[in-house]
């Protein structure tokens, strides 16, 4: 295995809130084969809205996932 060939690294993000699936959409994009795991077997909808600042906007912005954030 090549150091730069990142498919064969197994990386384990525990934790499906926002920071988990940012960081395994950024590792996905970055050519690593993330997998991700939740305790939780479902989220009830809370009704809630989210504000996000413009730092948070140019994330979802390099994470392709703007238009996904507006729906």
């Amino acid at each position: 295995m090549r150091f730069g060939d990142h498919a064969h690294y197994r990386i384990l993000i525990v934790g499906a809130g926002l920071a988990g699936l940012a960081l395994a959409r950024a590792l996905g994009q970055a050519g690593f084969r993330p997998e991700l795991i939740e305790g939780q077997a479902s989220w009830e909808v809370a009704g809630t809205g989210m504000y996000l600042p413009a730092n948070g906007v140019r994330a979802l912005r390099a994470l392709d996932l703007e238009a996904a954030a507006a729906a």
